[in-house]
């Protein structure tokens, strides 16, 4: 069970986060809210990204993931590359592994092969999405079964209805097991009625 309790966050006087008490256990969140309402922050706070002003925050597993907005790949990279470099273990199985998910998510063994300028938007936020997923598979299953907490922040934004559908299955097959902490950041009513998870704001109050 993660708990925060007390967290705050300003930047210049302009206050984000005030005295947020929260708690996240197994499951899937999701992390809705008006822009500006300090989603992002909280997000960043939770991975160790960012540092609070106050309060504390315990129980964070040992495999942390963050998939940003921007796909943020290696632009001297290929797709497949940039999926299975960042994961540990063997590179020849995370290699394959990282071939198996491009392909699932409709990346063909031509695109996997081109670098990021040579993909389209989409193209490149799913290549962003396999990393995610791919590392933390390797990383709970090096570190012996462990809990983990991922991260998506707006995963399937700007995908076209099929491209979507079959990035919303990956995310639903992929970190649904071992059992983890799952916080999707989105704006979209479409994406939480998908997911089904909890909804939580960056105030700490569930909505019904």
């Amino acid at each position: 069970m993660i708990n925060v309790s007390g967290l705050s966050k300003s930047y210049g006087g302009n206050v984000i986060l005030r005295d947020l008490e929260l708690s996240l256990g197994e499951g899937v969140f999701c992390l809705t809210g008006p822009s500006g309402s300090g989603k992002t922050t909280l997000a960043r706070i939770l991975c160790g990204l960012e540092e609070a002003d106050s309060g504390r925050i315990s129980g964070i597993p040992g495999t942390v993931t963050y998939m940003f907005q921007e796909p943020r790949l290696l632009p001297w990279k290929t797709a497949c590359e940039n999926v299975f470099l960042a994961s540990p273990g063997d590179r020849a199985a995370n290699a394959a592994e990282a071939a198996e998910m491009l392909a699932r998510l409709g990346l063909g063994k031509d695109d996997q092969r081109k670098k990021p300028a040579e993909l389209s938007g989409g193209m490149q936020q799913r290549t962003a999405l396999a990393r995610a997923a791919l590392y933390t598979r390797r990383s709970v299953g090096i570190s012996g079964g462990g809990s983990f907490l991922a991260i998506l922040d707006e995963p399937l934004k700007g995908l076209d209805s099929a491209t979507r559908a079959a990035a919303a299955a990956f995310i639903k097959e992929e970190f649904a097991s071992p059992p983890g902490t799952l916080v999707i950041i989105t704006h979209s009513e479409e994406d939480i009625a998908d997911f089904g998870g909890r909804i939580i704001t960056p105030e700490g109050h569930p909505r019904q």
